[in-house]
């Protein structure tokens, strides 16, 4: 039996999760409160997270897609400013240094498959990750403001 609700139940959480982040994007798009100060407040929330002491790997990660979300913000408010010959060599950078940060997940992931808890293993690979993305971030942000 077909599920015509099914379906339109679907369809309307893609759309509603589209116009969320959509908004979400927006709205850091045109205020750009997305500064240095915000990646201090990152890094102070997750070091408080790791103090608790409880969920460590949570703590890693949730870090880990605040510094991932914070450089795909960054990243388009500088692609905005610059003209055509500025926006291709910036995608340019940008591609060369994805290939970068996928062979250091790599290398970061095998490096720590030897490690026997596989809490702690997923626990440093967000880590590393994060701090990998961060210094993107930073980068990025120093061409931003200048």
């Amino acid at each position: 039996m077909f599920c015509y609700f099914c379906i339109y139940n679907t369809y309307d959480m893609r759309l509603l999760k589209t116009t969320l982040f959509s908004l979400f994007l927006l709205s850091g798009y045109c205020t750009f409160s997305q500064n240095i100060a915000t990646v201090n407040k990152y890094d102070s929330l997750y070091k408080a997270c790791l103090t608790h002491g409880k969920d460590l790997e949570q703590c890693s990660e949730k870090y880990y897609t605040r510094m991932d979300s914070m450089l795909n913000v960054v990243y388009k408010a500088l692609l905005a400013r610059y003209d055509k010959k500025g926006k291709a060599t910036l995608k340019s950078e940008q591609a060369d240094w994805i290939i970068n940060r996928d062979t250091y997940f790599d290398k970061a992931a095998k490096e720590d498959s030897a490690m026997s808890d596989a809490g702690d293993k997923q626990m440093d690979i967000a880590d590393k990750k994060a701090g990998y993305v961060r210094k993107r971030v930073l980068i990025l942000l120093n061409r931003l403001t200048y």
